[in-house]
């Protein structure tokens, strides 16, 4: 194999003139392989689509906030161009209000009173308050005989017998009644009576006593009475 390439260039130089060089047999360069690292190439690209999605939700943000401000801004001026409303005439002003509070409500007077039978024994309690409307009489009684009784308020400073007790003018009391259990549980109104008013107040004198007697009796002095007890406040 190598003979007859001899003999080729042997033949090619002694057809070459006298004093021509001959060349060099002509080379092609073969490129150099690139090599690609697939791996850092796709890492670049999610690189640059996370940087691509943070600049987008920064402007989204940016631009929020500018809206936002601008809204702030417009209802700020709003505010201040409207007129302050006068206050209605019939509805009064809450600072008015404020420096003026209602007073407060009176404290209703209450007296108490122990019933007693003559012999001393305690039948119960009979609460009283005085309002706007009268008395309001609150009976808690017991151990009574049974039947029917009635109620009066005496301007006497005492249960002792005998006594002078002057009832109290105008008593619209109704007739109660004790059954076989013998109590009495009920409230009462008295709209000619109260508590201390000097005209018609039980405490306004010099004392007085609420007394029970039987039905259709009285309390003129000497009539005998089921009980009595002072009024107390």
């Amino acid at each position: 194999m190598r003979a007859p390439v001899l003999a080729a260039i042997a033949i090619s130089l002694l057809a070459m003139p006298a004093g021509a060089v001959p060349l060099a047999p002509a080379y092609r360069a073969v490129p150099t392989p690139l090599l690609v690292d697939f791996d850092l190439l796709k890492q670049a690209e999610k690189q640059s689509e996370q940087d691509k999605a943070d600049a987008a939700a920064k402007k989204a943000a940016a631009d929020e906030a500018a809206k936002k401000a601008e809204a702030d801004k417009a209802a700020a001026d709003a505010a201040n161009a409207a007129p302050t409303p006068a206050p209605h005439p019939d509805v009064p002003h809450a600072a008015t209000d404020a420096a003026s509070p209602e007073p407060p409500a009176k404290t209703q007077a209450t007296a108490h009173v122990t019933l007693k039978l003559t012999s001393g024994v305690s039948v119960g309690s009979v609460e009283l308050t005085g309002t706007p409307s009268g008395l309001k009489i609150g009976l808690d009684l017991s151990d009574l005989p049974p039947g029917r009784y009635s109620l009066h308020f005496l301007a006497t400073p005492g249960c002792d017998k005998p006594f002078a007790g002057k009832p109290f003018a105008r008593q619209q009391m109704p007739v109660l009644s004790a059954g076989a259990d013998g109590k009495i549980t009920a409230e009462l109104r008295e709209p000619h009576l109260s508590i201390t008013d000097p005209n018609t107040g039980l405490l306004s004198g010099r004392g007085a006593v609420l007394v029970m007697v039987p039905d259709g009796g009285s309390e003129e002095p000497g009539v005998a009475r089921l009980a009595c007890g002072i009024i107390r406040g």
